[in-house]
């Protein structure tokens, strides 16, 4: 009876401590459970896409995160040896018990937190308001929206020094910072013969129809989706049609992730310019620069030496832009940066450095701690990624011909591009020395997430 009374109590306080993540009713998406969200100046459009992409993120990745700690069979025995299966019985479930009151706990905070993560990223402070304050704004026409959100100075509301952006970005890692060089223009591109140009080509130059194929569609370079593999030792790169050769270099300050558990160190994603939602969830093209598998250095020379030594690794991938999209197990998803290679390009991507998060063994010996609460924790606090500039090493390193290393050149990086997460943890990667900031691409992904979410809610259930 004392167990079961005792398994009531627990269920009754796990359900309190949801309560707060259960009871927040937004007046409007610039709106969470104890306060509001100002940039100022920002226009009412803006704000709502954000604020709804942000919460639509927040919302999935809490279905995608929510945890479940099993507890295992325990053993109990008496002062004479022998076992008791009921005291074993009980143990075990009085451990359940503690453990569901953490994961409630929990589960419950994770959307709040990626949704003021996602904000506080796309330039958002957060101020603090209590909820009998908030509800005068329900009769406002605007919410608040003038006098809160755009505001340069909020008229109500305490600002949240505790929201601050979790940079993982830190460039004292490296002993040399990555030269940003300008961006390149855009490629102006010819517009295409009209038909009756073509027609008149051809009829003057019958041999150009069939075999310079004029007059004929041009067949498009098909991109397939998939991991882009690491050129082999002694495999030069070769130029191919619709591709860049990169070389990047990656490294460690830690030897915390030396097993092949922990993922890919560094794995950049092919992304699209404007950031169509569904498209961005899709499968695509990856690489990946790894700093840390024994097994491999052992077997490959190019990869020899300590986890600290910067290892190159030469691809050749499709034409397009790319986003640091993972950092091991961590998506660098809010604000992170992005390059373009064109075709032809021989591209140089830095020597990525990572300081892994250190193993949170404090929670694996508190039987009454979360894991899963631990270990974003200590992500946050200390994971961090910086981009080293060592040229002429990756130049030397870049595993193709003479005549191909002397065309290599730095890519120019833009800040603040933002993708969907995979569902693992919530990061950005920030750089405030690069000036080449596109605004626009933040924009334009987080405006094609709203459109989906509106498209959706528009549809009868």
């Amino acid at each position: 009876m004392r167990l079961h009374q005792t398994a009531i109590a627990a269920s009754l306080v796990a359900l309190v401590l949801v309560q707060p993540a259960l009871a927040q009713t937004a007046l409007a998406p610039w709106f969470d459970a104890d306060g509001f969200y100002n940039r100022p100046g920002i226009d009412l459009a803006r704000a709502t896409n954000d604020m709804t992409a942000c919460r639509v993120e927040a919302s999935r990745l809490k279905v995608v995160r929510n945890t479940n700690t099993h507890v295992s069979g325990g053993a109990a025995f008496t002062s004479t040896g022998a076992y008791d299966p009921v005291v074993a019985g009980a143990a075990v479930g009085i451990a359940s018990i503690m453990f569901a009151i953490q994961d409630a706990r929990y589960n419950g905070s994770i959307e709040q937190i990626e949704f003021r993560d996602c904000a506080v990223a796309l330039g958002y402070r957060h101020y603090r308001m209590g909820e009998s304050d908030r509800a005068r704004f329900s009769a406002e026409a605007d919410h608040g929206f003038a006098s809160l959100v755009a505001a340069s100075t909020p008229a109500d509301g305490r600002l949240n020094t505790g929201e601050v952006e979790r940079n993982y970005y830190n460039a004292e890692l490296a002993e040399s910072a990555y030269q940003n060089p300008a961006p390149r223009p855009p490629v102006e591109r010819a517009a295409p013969p009209t038909a009756e140009e073509m027609a008149a080509a051809v009829a003057a130059n019958p041999a150009l129809n069939g075999e310079l194929g004029l007059g004929m569609e041009p067949t498009p370079i098909v991109i397939m989706p998939g991991a882009v593999a690491r050129l082999a030792p002694g495999e030069m790169a070769t130029r191919q049609p619709g591709s860049a050769i990169v070389v990047v270099g990656a490294s460690q300050r830690t030897g915390a992730m030396q097993g092949p558990w922990a993922g890919d160190t560094f794995r950049f994603r092919r992304v699209t310019e404007t950031g169509d939602f569904i498209g961005l969830l899709q499968q695509t093209v990856t690489f990946s620069a790894n700093s840390f598998f024994n097994p491999n250095r052992r077997r490959d020379p190019t990869l020899a030496g300590d986890f600290a030594d910067s290892r190159y690794s030469t691809f050749v991938i499709p034409a397009g832009r790319y986003v640091l999209s993972n950092m091991g197990p961590l998506n660098a998803c809010l604000s992170t940066v992005t390059f373009e290679v064109r075709e032809g390009d021989v591209a140089y991507l830095g020597d990525y450095v990572l300081r892994p998060q250190g193993i949170p063994t404090g929670v694996l010996f508190n039987p009454l701690a979360n894991i899963n609460s631990g270990m974003d924790n200590r992500m946050r606090a200390d994971l961090r990624v910086a981009i080293a500039d060592n040229f002429e090493a990756a130049r030397t390193a870049l595993q193709a011909d003479d005549a191909t290393k002397t065309r290599l050149t730095r890519v120019s990086y833009q800040n603040g591009y933002r993708i969907p997460c995979d569902g693992q943890y919530i990061g950005r990667v920030a750089n405030s020395g690069w000036s080449e900031f596109s605004a626009t691409q933040p924009s334009a992904v987080n405006d094609a997430m709203a459109e989906r979410v509106a498209a959706a809610a528009a549809q009868p259930q």
